[in-house]
């Protein structure tokens, strides 16, 4: 809590509420593309708790018919509690551009001490 007064000498008074993790899991929340939909590429994000690490990603895109289409895997840097993008270009395993339509994508991130989240969010593709 901070309390400071103007020069009028009127209190003002504010409170942050923390928690501090002191067994070294890790919390991912916020995981998106943006834009979405898209029509030529999408990044995907999400935000973090554990600041100054790296983070290992894999990104699963599937059909509605649940195939596999592509794989995405990065090791990526932190700064601050978001990572830099994963930029991905809508196409296949093979290089074939998708077609328009609602897609699903898996997010599996690992930390340092082998920490694991996954999450399943959906995506349109606006060709």
């Amino acid at each position: 809590s901070v309390k400071a007064w103007d020069i009028m000498n009127n209190p003002s008074e504010e409170t942050t509420v923390f928690i501090v993790n002191k067994f070294g899991e890790f919390d991912v929340t916020g995981v998106y593309n943006v834009p979405n939909p898209f029509n030529d590429q999408t990044k995907f994000q999400f935000i973090h708790n554990k600041s100054n690490t790296s983070f290992n990603i894999e990104i699963e895109i599937y059909n509605l018919h649940g195939q596999l289409l592509r794989t995405l895997s990065q090791r990526t840097p932190t700064a601050g509690s978001n990572i830099e993008p994963i930029i991905w270009d809508g196409t296949d395993q093979s290089g074939s551009s998708l077609g328009s339509g609602l897609y699903v994508y898996k997010m599996k991130i690992w930390d340092d001490q082998d920490n694991y989240e996954e999450h399943t969010q959906k995506m349109i593709i606006g060709r």
